[in-house]
């Protein structure tokens, strides 16, 4: 889910900003680490599936959530869960199973997020912007990717599961209330005072002017791994900091013209 210009030309088209792009991507979800017995020796049912999923100290949770925000589509990983482990498929492989059907279920339900009430909103924003930290502490080049392309891939998923899988609970609360409650938020392009906004916020963030006009022309595509990651963590931030109405417009945009 990354943002796109689509021909649409925006104050943010020059480096394609990207917002919530974890929901779809990030690491394919795969490693969630189902420490099925690779056999499926003792899972012979969705029950006994689903015990073992929400056994999982890392990510039950996560799971307990699908369950209860996007019931359809939990039964039907689990279905899907239970028909490999029954053909004795690898770890590995029933892994890629869950990777893909959770993907599609993100990205079928990719814009529920942009109607979320305000406080669900804003958690989805903030645990997006701990991914981010996360990767800019561990390794500013996957930040720098993510900041332009919206996307990053790491074999290395374990130093990632906890912010990743925060993000993904929040993405489905949010996601979840703003289908069965949505708040009717008004999507437009963001105007130029509310570009001006944004713009001081990011130097009240110690983010130069240069830099500030670089990253909404796009020369900031040329800055180093750790300096384009730290002016595209300032943007984040920045859309959090303003009044709750102001940030919660832009934000809705930029995932409305997610793809």
């Amino acid at each position: 889910m990354s943002y796109r210009s689509g021909g649409y030309k925006s104050p943010f088209i020059g480096v394609g900003v990207v917002v919530g792009a974890l929901a779809l991507l990030f690491f394919g979800l795969r490693g969630l680490a189902l420490f099925f017995n690779a056999t499926g020796v003792g899972v012979q049912t969705t029950e006994s599936v689903e015990r073992r999923l929400f056994a999982n100290a890392l990510t039950g949770d996560l799971y307990r959530t699908y369950k209860r925000t996007y019931p359809q589509d939990y039964d039907r990983m689990n279905a899907d869960v239970l028909r490999h482990l029954k053909a004795r498929e690898t770890t590995a492989q029933v892994d890629a199973v869950i990777a893909a059907d959770m993907l599609e279920s993100a990205r079928l339900h990719r814009k529920d997020p942009i109607q979320a009430p305000a406080n669900l909103f804003a958690a989805y924003r903030r645990a997006e912007i701990k991914v981010v930290e996360m990767l800019r502490d561990t390794d500013p080049r996957l930040c720098a990717t993510y900041v332009v392309k919206g996307e990053v891939q790491s074999p290395e998923f374990r130093a990632f599961q906890k912010p990743l899988i925060a993000f993904r609970i929040a993405a489905l609360e949010a996601g979840a209330a703003g289908r069965d409650h949505p708040v009717h938020r008004a999507l437009a392009s963001p105007t130029p005072a509310n570009v001006q906004l944004l713009s001081r916020q990011m130097m009240a963030n110690g983010t130069s002017q240069t830099m500030v006009t670089d990253f909404f022309n796009g020369s900031v595509r040329q800055y180093p791994p750790l300096d384009l990651c730290l002016v595209g963590l300032s943007f984040f931030h920045a859309i959090d900091q303003l009044p709750e109405g102001k940030g919660d417009e832009i934000y809705a945009y930029l995932l409305s013209r997610n793809t």
